[in-house]
């Protein structure tokens, strides 16, 4: 083996865990709704971004509540195949 493929050969046949970027993406959804909701508030007032705000949150609630609908057909019947 040539040197340059040497630095790129695999060490071992076990797979590389993938970094968790949970927090991550949770930190910078609060950073991004933080200014869009101050722009929204200087630019059309308090009361838009009340109503903005709870409209992301009623869609995300609804969000969760399909994501608990398809886990518990998941766990009842784990062969099914349900379209999406």
């Amino acid at each position: 083996m040539t040197e340059a493929s040497d630095r790129f050969a695999m060490r071992s046949d076990e797979p590389i865990k993938a970094p968790d970027f949970t927090n991550a993406c949770v930190v910078m959804f609060g950073v991004n709704i933080t200014w869009i909701f101050t722009v929204i508030w200087a630019i059309w007032g308090l009361i838009i971004v009340m109503i903005v705000g709870a409209f992301i949150n009623h869609m995300m609630t609804r969000l969760h509540a399909r994501a608990m609908r398809r886990a518990a057909i998941a766990r009842a019947n784990p062969k099914a195949s349900a379209r999406w």
